[in-house]
């Protein structure tokens, strides 16, 4: 292989590790408000309610964790690390949700997915929830729906985002970046 051709396959691969590595962007972003909403509660502490998740918890530090498309098996790695998390921050009453944007708000196969991730999870502090993806929530939370987009993760307290993440893994690494996300809001 001559020298111009090596170069060109060289600058090649760097283009294109470029766009591998580009990052995805969904949800608010830092210093931006969370906003009332109004998903269904499937299970957890707001089982059964419509309730809007900020408006219950005010001003406490809270995650929320959109889903679209996850695997259950990251799910209930994610809702494991939530749980511990509201356990070892009760003092500074710290709230977390996870909310699965189905094709609507009744979606009786969303329900039953999340309904097995808190079963399966033992995360009976953390709220599952189920929103459309149509409902006004969906577009002022800033959530990608793409398939490449699997959760975002919005950390806020006193309604204001502290820290973002999208497509966390629930390994070590993934949940080490949950702790550190609500470390940092329930100071």
């Amino acid at each position: 292989m001559n020298l111009k051709l090596s170069l060109g396959v060289a600058a090649a691969a760097i283009v294109a590790s470029a766009f591998a590595f580009k990052s995805v962007e969904s949800g608010l972003k830092i210093g931006e408000s969370v906003s009332p909403f109004h998903p269904t509660f499937v299970a957890g502490p707001l089982a059964g309610k419509d309730a809007c998740f900020p408006c219950t918890y005010k001003s406490r530090p809270q995650v929320q964790v959109w889903v679209n498309g996850e695997s259950e098996e990251n799910l209930v790695k994610i809702a494991k690390s939530l749980q511990q998390n509201v356990e070892s921050h009760k003092g500074k009453e710290f709230q977390a949700m996870i909310v699965y944007v189905g094709p609507s708000k009744d979606c009786m196969a969303c329900a039953g997915k999340m309904q097995a991730v808190a079963e399966k999870s033992g995360a009976k502090d953390v709220s599952f929830a189920v929103v459309g993806k149509k409902d006004e929530a969906v577009a002022a939370y800033k959530i990608n729906l793409d398939s490449s987009v699997k959760n975002t993760v919005i950390a806020y307290k006193d309604w204001k985002v502290v820290k973002a993440a999208t497509n966390v893994k629930g390994d070590e690494a993934g949940c080490e970046a949950i702790c550190d996300m609500v470390a940092r809001i329930a100071k």
